[in-house]
């Protein structure tokens, strides 16, 4: 019987797919640096092509698209990474110890099934009614978009309403980096069964097929003839009305739809440039570059925003954030004085950019979530170790701390 002090751990963000993420990306590095191969090359070399996909993997999970050497042909590109490979060389010489990393990664996402209720009142106004829980991602605004854009209407009309279980129909909260994808498919298949009914009572006041009409700015109307309208409320408050509905039509405009998802798989390609001060162990960020894909994008701020949120928190995993203890069990890092989490001051401007490869969704969506924080530890590392190469240093461990390089590197010239 083992008796053990420690905190119990559990997922973070990434669930996984940081640490798989990390052991292969710098394995990946370990075998370029043994081969005397580029790191940037061995990655060409192995990577699935676009002609490929779907793609079965050994694990039998099926890849669903992608285009993994246009990703890191852009982050070498936003890295200038010919350039930095001179400059490295030069300040060698110099006696400063600058280190590239690289980072090659594919994420899944999507593992649950989700649900929305869509009700458009009399009114116009459209509520939505999501099983999944946005808590800060701004979920809510990509979800009004969508609702926007299948009713033709202005975003400030459609209200989300989430996390109030007597309200919202089931589901499976939020996770996974599913909300928009499982969650936003669910209310684009509700919107579109809602959007067919008034287009077909509209059809049937304005004397067309519905085939015929456009649902567009406020309006629905006939395609060729412009002036031959409804507004979107008047069709509303149509729906609602036993004297005005088409015969044999429901009253009312609500529904609730269900997604099940097939399994996502967005990806990127990052890199890192450092500075390492063997005297002391110091770790300096000079420049972070994350291209992603995930798939077509509603949002681009809130993409943006998940990925500086994922990064910040890889730049803890990686040179930051660790729960020690004395001999005894006692824990040492038990407030944030001593818990050292990356601030605006350590964390480095970052530049991002995205390739698009569509999932097979109705939305063409994959996920963004916890991107920035399965994908740039390692990159970061491994520009760590690529820095130290004269010492032939070899890290083992994270978070890379002054001191734990600093034993590392004169352990080495003890040798």
């Amino acid at each position: 019987v083992a008796k053990d002090d420690s905190a119990a751990t559990d997922a973070y963000r990434g669930a996984g797919r940081p640490e798989a993420s990390y052991i292969i990306e710098r394995t990946v590095d370990r075998i370029a640096r043994k081969l005397g191969i580029d790191p940037a090359e061995i990655r060409r070399r192995n990577f699935i092509q676009p002609s490929e996909f779907p793609y079965k993997t050994v694990t039998k999970f099926v890849y669903d698209t992608g285009n993994y050497e246009a990703a890191l042909n852009k982050a070498l590109e936003l890295l200038k990474y010919s350039e930095v490979r001179a400059e490295q060389e030069r300040l060698r010489g110099e006696g400063r110890y600058i280190g590239v990393g690289l980072s090659s990664f594919v994420e899944v996402c999507n593992f649950s099934y989700q649900s929305a209720s869509v009700r458009v009142e009399p009114t116009g106004k459209v509520l939505v009614f999501t099983s999944t829980s946005p808590h800060g991602q701004g979920e809510e605004t990509a979800f009004a978009q969508i609702v926007a854009d299948v009713f033709g209407v202005d975003m400030d009309s459609v209200q989300v309403i989430h996390g109030d279980t007597l309200a919202i129909p089931y589901g499976w909260g939020t996770a996974g980096s599913w909300t928009l994808t499982s969650g936003g498919n669910a209310i684009l298949k509700a919107c579109k069964e809602i959007r067919e009914k008034m287009l077909k009572i509209a059809a049937a006041k304005l004397e067309a097929r519905p085939e015929d009409l456009e649902m567009r700015e406020g309006r629905i109307f006939v395609k060729d003839a412009p002036d031959k309208s409804l507004s979107f409320e008047e069709v509303a408050g149509i729906a609602y009305d036993p004297e005005s509905i088409p015969e044999g039509m429901e009253i009312g405009l609500a529904t609730t739809s269900f997604y099940v998802p097939n399994l996502t798989f967005p990806f990127g390609a990052y890199a890192a440039v450092v500075e390492v001060f063997p005297e002391s162990g110091e770790v300096k960020l000079l420049k972070l570059v994350l291209v992603n894909d995930v798939g077509k994008v509603v949002n681009p701020m809130l993409v943006e925003g998940q990925v500086h949120g994922g990064a910040a928190q890889a730049i803890g995993q990686a040179i930051y954030e660790e729960i020690a203890y004395t001999e005894d069990g006692v824990l040492l890092t038990d407030t944030l004085s001593e818990y050292l989490i990356p601030t605006a001051v350590e964390i480095p401007w970052m530049i991002t950019d995205r390739t698009e490869t569509p999932a097979p969704n109705p939305l063409g969506t994959k996920g963004v979530g916890e991107m920035g924080a399965i994908g740039l530890a390692q990159a970061i590392v491994n520009a760590v170790e690529d820095a130290l190469t004269p010492f032939d240093v070899k890290i083992e461990d994270t978070p890379v701390t002054p001191a734990y390089l600093w034993k590392l590197v004169n352990a080495e010239k003890k040798e």
